[in-house]
């Protein structure tokens, strides 16, 4: 079994059809798998079934052989952290004030969590932000925040920790978004696992171990050139694609008379 694995999962809200069905996704220990997919293909549902916050009406979700209904709360939290698509917090907190919410869950001294606190700022650019009020920000400098709070609650556990992020780079420039996906690149070599939506198909072919595609409320998974492939594409996004390999990874190119 994966280290960070959802298997069989089918979930959906109150009386309405299932939005995902007998899905499986897995994470090994160091990998950096992408979820793909078009709006409304249930993949936000599919980080809810995850977490727990979305009770399944079957399959199981499984951290490190061992079922996460069965962790405490506090223990879970220590090694599982999600990002989520929308930042609704609206109150006039330090940027540092922030990211240290991530250390609510540890039992860790103000020195230490200030330490941890200063050494995620610095791997995000935000050390010149620490002392900025929150709401102040610009949307992507929140989101970097947000990214960081995430890190920071598990930062002293890389070696068994996972993050789920839905669409964590979405509000980013350029050179942010290359900056936060090196980053978590680099933190998979200390045993970091990452679950990540992105709609940047392109960008998700070359960062990420293994893509999955969620469509038609079943997801299939596999090495970026096994799954995104022109056929399976145009009948997820509804859109002809070419798919290039000659960069070493795929790439896509749109069919389009119009650019």
């Amino acid at each position: 079994m994966a280290f960070f694995e959802g298997s069989k999962m089918t979930a959906g809200y109150g009386d309405g059809p299932d939005i995902i069905s007998s899905c499986t996704i897995n994470v090994d220990k160091g990998e950096i798998v992408a979820i793909l997919g078009p709006n409304g293909a249930g993949k936000s549902t599919l980080l809810s079934a995850l977490t727990g916050e979305l009770n399944l009406l079957s399959g199981q979700v499984y951290l490190d052989d061992m079922p996460v209904r069965d962790y405490r709360s506090s223990v879970l939290a220590e090694r599982l952290d999600v990002l989520e698509q929308n930042d609704l917090l609206d109150f006039p907190f330090l940027v540092r004030e922030v990211v240290s919410m991530g250390r609510i869950p540890h039992s860790s001294s103000v020195d230490e969590t200030a330490r941890i606190v200063s050494e995620v700022n610095a791997q995000l650019g935000l050390s010149p932000l620490a002392e900025r009020t929150y709401t102040t920000l610009s949307g992507g400098e929140k989101r970097r925040v947000q990214i960081a709070r995430v890190l920071c609650q598990i930062w002293d556990r890389l070696i068994d920790g996972c993050l789920l992020l839905d669409e964590p780079t979405g509000p980013l420039d350029l050179a942010h978004e290359i900056a936060v996906l090196e980053l978590l690149h680099s933190l998979t070599r200390d045993g970091l696992s990452v679950l990540i939506v992105m709609h940047d198909i392109n960008l998700a072919a070359r960062c990420a171990d293994r893509v999955g595609l969620l469509h038609d409320r079943i997801i299939t998974s596999g090495l970026p050139e096994e799954i995104i492939k022109a056929n399976a594409l145009e009948a997820a996004f509804g859109t002809a694609v070419d798919v290039d390999m000659d960069s070493g990874s795929p790439q896509i190119r749109l069919h389009s008379e119009r650019f």
